[in-house]
């Protein structure tokens, strides 16, 4: 079992480990496929990759199983902690680990730094406004929300680096499979924009089918599968990660796996390979410590800042350089106990920047990122002060949440891992008794 190092940045709260990350799955599954060995794929990897390759004929499919928001409590749980431990460990999220940010990580194989989202809400020169990239809208300074045209010219200018599987191999189809709710729809206008490569579901057995049904009527093929999963975030966000629903919602996964897996073929269960993989972790909130910036703060901070970005956990401002300084002792002033402020600078490093970082991208990641920085420590959060129609300035509209994430906790920081074939995994579910 392999696992992030992880150097500490304050009080709990640590930079990212990019050598052992979740940006290195693009690279693991070509590995896979086609045997290319990438300098950036981590030893403990390729070592995995390798002994995959040798126990199958060839790999022909690839699954991967991309579950929003589980962190290293999936390893309480039986019998992902077996495969966990078994068939491969846990690996770092990236900076903030917020859902858009990290899914983009996974999706393009590069740290934020280089594909240029930072935030959920975050300044996009080119758009001359704030956006919220899970809503898709714009947003100005009174806070009114207006949509995000869907062209291709938007989304390049939104997103650096295009998906690592758009253009993956030519002798590879590439499928998303996402619940019906989120198909085409805010976020996926950046990730998932091809709606032709797009499979919507309601339940998981329907995902397992289509995936089956595809495989073994086109068998001449590769194929390669992101299984896409948001429930387990979204539970853990209204009820907690300690609620008793959510080791039910995982036996769920377990039992629509072994029953649809008997009826894949041996030839199929042998050829592909299965990969679990998630964006982020989350950690536990108590309400006493979930608040808002006072009106009079606010009202300062936005002298110097008209525009305020947000990531879960972090607060993103953009001041004019004469201002930074005055706005970072303001913030330190205010928020000294329940988070760390930090200069751009000081954040670069956490969003996995290359040293020394030319000054035309250096300019461009500061224009999204900001100039100063707010993380949130222990289990402090902020919510967004832009509602769905105006500036937030109290908390009577706020959902309280059971958990969250977005800052560098390690519980929001470490994210399982493993990847068998196929029919090992039948097997190890076979073993399982809890039903």
């Amino acid at each position: 079992m392999f696992t992030p190092t992880f150097s500490t940045l304050d009080d709990n709260l640590f930079y990212p480990d990019y050598e052992k990350s979740i940006i290195s799955i693009p690279q693991f599954v070509k590995y896979l496929f086609f045997l290319e060995k990438n300098s950036d794929l981590p030893h403990e990897m390729q070592h995995l990759a390798n002994t995959i390759i040798d126990t199958v004929d060839s790999v022909e499919n690839v699954i991967i199983w991309l579950i929003d928001g589980i962190g290293s409590n999936l390893n309480e749980h039986s019998p992902y902690s077996t495969l966990i431990q078994e068939y491969g460990g846990f690996l770092s999220s990236v900076f903030p680990t917020t859902t858009a940010v990290a899914i983009t990580s996974i999706m393009t194989g590069a740290p934020p730094v280089q594909h240029g989202l930072f935030a959920h809400v975050m300044h996009v020169p080119f758009l001359h406004s704030l956006i919220d990239h899970l809503r898709y809208t714009k947003i100005n300074m009174a806070g009114e929300r207006t949509p995000l045209p869907t062209d291709e010219e938007t989304r390049a200018q939104i997103l650096w680096k295009m998906p690592f599987f758009e253009n993956f191999h030519k002798n590879v189809s590439y499928y998303h499979l996402i619940h019906q709710a989120f198909l085409n729809s805010g976020f996926s206008h950046i990730i998932y924009p091809q709606k032709e490569r797009n499979l919507g579901y309601l339940t998981f057995y329907e995902a397992l089918e289509k995936i089956r049904l595809l495989i073994e009527r086109q068998p001449a093929t590769k194929k390669l599968f992101i299984l896409y999963t948001a429930t387990i975030d979204n539970l853990a966000h209204t009820l907690g990660t300690s609620h008793y629903l959510q080791p039910l919602l995982l036996t769920h996964y377990v039992t629509a796996w072994k029953q649809m897996l008997n009826h894949f073929s041996s030839d199929t269960l042998k050829k592909t390979v299965i990969i679990l993989v998630s964006d982020h972790g989350q950690v536990p909130l108590d309400k006493k410590n979930v608040f808002m910036i006072p009106k009079p703060l606010l009202s300062q901070c936005m002298k110097y800042s008209p525009l305020i970005g947000s990531s879960g956990r972090v607060l993103h401002f953009y001041p004019e350089s004469h201002h930074i300084d005055s706005l970072k002792e303001l913030l330190t002033e205010n928020f000294s106990n329940k988070a760390i402020v930090l200069k751009f600078d000081e954040v670069l490093p956490l969003l996995g920047a290359p040293m020394p970082l030319s000054n035309e991208i250096r300019k461009n990641v500061e224009k999204r990122v900001g100039t100063i920085c707010v993380v949130f420590k222990d289990n402090f959060v902020l919510p967004s002060i832009y509602s769905s129609s105006r500036v937030r300035t109290d908390l009577d509209d706020v959902v309280l949440f059971a958990n969250t994430h977005g800052s560098l906790t390690p519980m929001e920081l470490l994210t399982p891992f493993f990847a068998l074939p196929l029919h090992e995994f039948q097997e190890r579910l076979a073993e399982t008794k809890f039903f």
